[in-house]
């Protein structure tokens, strides 16, 4: 449901039809995307578009730049709950549901997590739950990279990154729960204030390009 920000083709009637660009939208791709979408324009990937590109190499450019993604995300879903309205946009109320289970899902892990370890009675407790959850969680991920993987090895040779790759997912799972926390009173914020979406670009490679 949205297009890469990084290299993207439009066609310009489609553009035009949707009004072109939110410019109160903290994710413009994210937005249009949804636009597009509403106006039943196609939107489709082509894996043989490769490019390079430049992303943020600290944890606070990566921190930045997740919580911007995550507040466009909640925006989308705060601007778009209409789409319920109409039995023609049925096609993407499984995408939205999801987008507001994940949300949830967040907040969700966060009070069970701290809920469970104010009530463990001893270490031993905190630590069967959170090797429980934690192997839940790895398993779900192993599967989804080992798809990912198998899908994206038709066009280059991904696999040689498994073994380093598997832990993105658990990581940023993790991290996730933060973001999404971090976006969500600033995606209402932005939502009820209105006016210009301004942000300021993290850092992407810029240590890496200036050796």
């Amino acid at each position: 449901m949205t297009v890469s920000g990084v290299i993207v083709m439009f066609r310009k009637k489609a553009l035009l039809t949707v009004g072109l660009w939110d410019r109160d939208m903290i994710t413009e791709d994210i937005a249009v995307s949804w636009k597009l979408q509403k106006k039943f324009w196609d939107i489709r990937y082509e894996p043989r578009a490769i490019c390079w590109m430049l992303v943020p190499e600290s944890l606070s450019g990566i921190w930045k730049q997740r919580v911007r993604w995550s507040q466009g995300g909640q925006e989308v879903v705060l601007r778009h709950f209409d789409i319920f309205k109409d039995w023609r946009q049925r096609r993407i109320w499984p995408v939205y549901i999801e987008q507001v289970i994940s949300v949830l899902w967040a907040y969700a892990w966060l009070v069970v997590t701290i809920y469970l370890f104010v009530t463990a009675d001893t270490v031993q407790q905190m630590l069967v739950w959170f090797t429980y959850n934690s192997f839940a969680l790895v398993l779900i991920s192993h599967i989804q990279l080992l798809i990912s993987l198998w899908n994206d090895a038709r066009y280059d040779n991904v696999f040689r990154y498994y073994v380093w790759a598997a832990w993105y997912p658990v990581i940023y799972w993790m991290l996730n729960t933060f973001v999404v926390i971090a976006a969500t009173p600033r995606a209402i914020r932005s939502t009820v204030k209105g006016g210009y979406a301004t942000w300021n670009s993290p850092d992407r490679g810029t240590r890496r390009s200036s050796l």
